[in-house]
């Protein structure tokens, strides 16, 4: 029996970032049916380095996808920065999908059963570098904000959408906002449709008022959201 193949890591992250490109963003296996023609991110990489089985030779053919510079400069940039996780290491627990990460981008070469994982670096560079930008805008807001809204009353809220992130042991959506430039306001929601940069009004009730352990300055928390505007 031939020993699985190994590819670089470069080659790999390559691959998966002219993916990204090419399918416009991430796309999910559990993404995919039979009526939207989409392919999953890690079925493009699949093909590109093992092929599809053709049953009429009994061979794989690899279907290749075009990796422009743009491509690799992109793959290293992620190495890089996804390196600095050894460093989060000394100050908290990574979790599983992290310490996999680290294993992937300071390998020299992977196995098709990495592949699934690099088909998301792309997408979790992004997001990471969104997390940071959130982080240093949440920390200068921290030293002004104030409450707002009455604790236990509804009322409206007209808020700057700043942060959007998708916390998988809760569920739906953490949307972080401010409320004229100032005072943090937080909400869950899967059923708001804005984006980062949006200004929306709402209506909510105010489930809290308190001290944020991450950035100690004042946050608003509210729930029962409605979207007037």
């Amino acid at each position: 029996m031939s020993a699985s193949p190994l590819f670089t890591v470069k080659e790999v992250l390559s691959a998966a970032c002219a993916v990204h490109r090419i399918n416009g963003g991430f796309v999910k296996a559990a993404d995919v049916t039979p009526n939207n023609n989409k392919i999953a991110n890690s079925q493009f990489l699949y093909n590109h380095f093992l092929g599809t089985h053709d049953k009429k030779s009994g061979t794989n053919k690899r279907q290749l996808v075009e990796i422009k510079a743009s491509d690799e400069v992109m793959a290293d940039e992620i190495t890089d920065y996804l390196k600095g996780l050894s460093f989060k290491a000394m100050e908290r627990d990574l979790t599983d999908f992290e310490t996999n990460v680290l294993k992937l981008v300071t390998a020299d070469e992977v196995g098709k059963d990495k592949i699934g994982i690099a088909a998301s670096l792309p997408k979790v560079y992004s997001n990471k570098q969104a997390a940071d930008v959130w982080s240093e805008r949440e920390g200068a807001l921290s030293a002004v904000s104030e409450y707002v809204g009455t604790q236990g009353k509804r009322g409206n809220l007209t808020i700057t959408v700043e942060n959007i992130r998708y916390i998988a042991s809760v569920g739906p959506k953490l949307y972080c906002g401010s409320v004229d430039g100032k005072h943090i306001v937080k909400f869950f929601s899967n059923d708001v449709e804005s984006k980062v940069g949006d200004t929306i009004t709402i209506g909510a009730y105010v489930k809290s008022h308190g001290i944020s352990k991450y950035h100690y300055g004042k946050e608003t928390m509210v729930n029962r959201i409605k979207v007037i505007k």
